[in-house]
């Protein structure tokens, strides 16, 4: 912890910066000095991996909803009855880039059915996720299914010194997301929820995913 003397305008006008940038006043005044200097902090690292998130999905109909800092939303309309919403969170914990991050999916929604399906299929991507990552991650990702939400760990810490500022991450992210989506959907298209002939679809894609991105997540 530093103490540093301002002029007030100075401070007035980092606040205002800091607040519409969804930072601390600490955290803007560390991201501005680091680009003076030339460094790379964890937040400068996580700002490009969001970015590259955004670069991947922005061509689907997953559309960016909120960023701060350290957590990323994003936003999926399903079609079902009234065409909810989905929201894709992906959050690191403060200061901790290699590990600590978490995708996270969500619904607002009130409807019992629409619920009962979305937790069917969490539970179904929760097997196929186990099953399909045997080998390159034992014991499969950590996954929790809990009040209508999946709480998924992301590997982060494997991308290597290929990828030197995050984008490779946030590519392999990205990519998570679209898989994840499209599988979601695909469920979507079933009458009644995940059948063999999904289920077999799905895989498919999960296998694409694996041989198509560097750093899977």
């Amino acid at each position: 912890m530093y103490s540093i003397m301002l002029n007030d305008d100075v401070v007035a006008g980092l606040d205002a910066l800091a607040h519409k940038s969804g930072i601390s006043r600490s955290g803007l005044v560390n991201r501005i000095l680091a680009d003076h200097l030339l460094l790379e902090t964890p937040e400068k690292r996580v700002e490009t991996v969001f970015r590259a998130i955004i670069e991947t999905v922005s061509d689907e109909v997953v559309l960016p909803l909120s960023s701060s800092a350290w957590m990323l939303q994003l936003k999926s309309a399903i079609q079902y009855r009234y065409n909810p919403t989905l929201r894709y969170t992906v959050e690191f914990l403060p200061g901790r880039i290699h590990s600590g991050c978490e995708f996270r999916v969500s619904s607002r929604t009130r409807s019992d059915a629409l619920l009962s399906r979305l937790i069917a299929f969490f539970e179904i991507w929760s097997q196929l996720e186990a099953s399909l990552t045997a080998k390159a991650c034992p014991g499969g990702p950590r996954i929790s299914i809990r009040d209508g939400t999946l709480q998924r760990a992301l590997r982060t810490n494997q991308t290597g010194e290929k990828d030197t500022d995050g984008t490779g991450l946030g590519v392999a992210i990205g990519r998570y997301i679209l898989l994840f989506d499209r599988a979601l959907k695909l469920s979507f298209h079933a009458p009644h929820g995940v059948d063999m002939e999904a289920y077999d679809e799905m895989s498919e894609f999960y296998r694409e995913y694996m041989k198509s991105t560097v750093f899977p997540v």
